[in-house]
């Protein structure tokens, strides 16, 4: 049989190539807070998209139209993996101008941190963070309006989404240049119309927001983020990003002679059946409960290492108490170059105990403990009262040629630090 093609060009072009149906299938509307936006999310060809537009009293005001119209243009320029995807923007013939966005699925910063998110998962959002940051305010954008509400977690994935630029400044948008802003997040000058703004702005919301992600964290950085003066913030996200990667350098330092301490104490602690805690107080009844069953021998090993521990860390000591470490991090590493050299004085002795001879647990407990005691705690405390000059430079009460200068002296110790073998 025979088949004849009825449809003609021409009727094609009549036809509708989308009905309303194909384009809108379902408007759910959103709750809000905002004061002149309505969202709703709306399904398309199948898929979620976000609508933002204007509440009805305000869909013909020209102002807050113009203000519509310098979000769209200022987000739709962005691509990166942590900004929401603006799409385009419509009359939309239910709400008026809007713009379609991609729809989130996922939930508020505030929220997230509510699930109690591991290290790991906090670390990752806020270098999410950072780099989008980092992205837009190279296009010289100034989001003005940063906090939790404002930034999402996906549920897949735990990745940071930040929305929401209708408050987002540019070089070429002086005509909106107003005071705006959450009060609670936003930068002292922003409160002030007509005041400078730029993206130490978002630095001082930044401030906050990552004392949010690290209560316990950062707090130097946190601090020269949130000064009220805004020539005393980070100059940029850069260099908020090079002080994060010298903390954790500094303890990545630090942690070995922790893990160092805890490695020789937890095999001996479970010898003896004992609770593995690195507490002073076990570590000295261990000792006394062992030290009469050692040999005249075993005896003079263990005095010879407490001679040795003894020469390496009273130099060490002798500094701290006379104050020649001016400052917190030439201190530690000086503690880790002392960790080092009893590292090896410790492998030097226990090389000659069978490893499966009781003196072994013993002597490392009894040398370790001495180590501990008359050392590293004491030494500890006395660190602890030490400026550091990371937080002096933060703080203003360095320069940033004198802070060069100290941190890379600082950094050939470290260097040199870890080619000790």
């Amino acid at each position: 049989m025979n088949y004849e093609l009825s449809l003609t060009s021409s009727d094609f072009l009549q036809e509708n190539f989308f009905t309303s149906e194909d384009v809108v299938s379902e408007y759910v509307e959103l709750p809000t807070q905002s004061r002149f936006n309505q969202f709703y999310k709306v399904k398309r060809f199948g898929r979620w998209f976000l609508l933002k537009g204007l509440k009805t009293e305000y869909t013909l005001d020209a102002m807050y139209v113009s203000l519509l119209k310098k979000e769209f243009e200022l987000s739709v320029e962005l691509s990166h993996p942590n900004i929401v995807t603006t799409i385009l923007k419509e009359d939309n013939p239910r709400i008026g101008p809007a713009i379609l966005m991609e729809y989130i699925d996922g939930m508020t910063l505030g929220e997230f941190l509510a699930t109690n998110p591991t290290a790991e998962q906090r670390k990752k959002i806020l270098f999410q963070l950072l780099d989008a940051m980092q992205y837009f305010h190279s296009k010289q954008i100034t989001h003005r309006d940063l906090k939790p509400s404002n930034i999402l977690v996906t549920h897949n994935g735990n990745n940071l989404k930040i929305i929401d630029f209708g408050l987002a400044d540019a070089d070429n948008y002086a005509i909106f240049k107003q005071g705006a802003g959450t009060r609670s997040y936003a930068a002292p000058e922003q409160m002030t119309s007509g005041a400078m703004v730029d993206c130490r702005t978002d630095i001082y919301s930044f401030g906050l927001i990552l004392k949010e992600i690290f209560p316990n964290k950062y707090r130097s950085i946190v601090n020269r983020c949130t000064q009220t003066n805004p020539a005393k913030r980070y100059a940029d996200v850069a260099d908020i990003l090079r002080t994060i990667r010298r903390q954790e350098q500094l303890r990545k330092l630090v942690l070995p002679i922790a893990l160092g301490v805890l490695l020789l104490i937890v095999p001996f602690a479970i010898l003896f059946n004992r609770p593995a805690t690195a507490n002073v107080e076990t570590i000295e009844n261990i000792v006394a409960e062992s030290s009469n069953i050692y040999s005249n021998s075993q005896q003079a090993m263990i005095d010879e290492a407490f001679a040795g521990i003894d020469k390496i860390y009273r130099p060490y000591m002798d500094s701290l108490t006379q104050g020649l470490f001016v400052y917190r991090e030439f201190a530690s590493v000086s503690q880790l170059q002392k960790g080092k050299l009893e590292g090896d004085l410790l492998q030097s002795f226990l090389q000659q105990i069978p490893a499966d001879s009781p003196f072994y647990g013993s002597f490392m407990a009894s040398v370790t403990g001495y180590a501990l005691n008359e050392y590293f705690y004491p030494g500890n405390e006395l660190e602890e009262k030490l400026p550091s000059f990371f937080e002096e430079h933060n703080e203003g009460r360095i320069s940033d040629s004198e802070f060069e200068k100290l941190y890379a002296e600082y950094d050939e110790l470290t260097c040199r630090t870890k080619k000790v073998r």
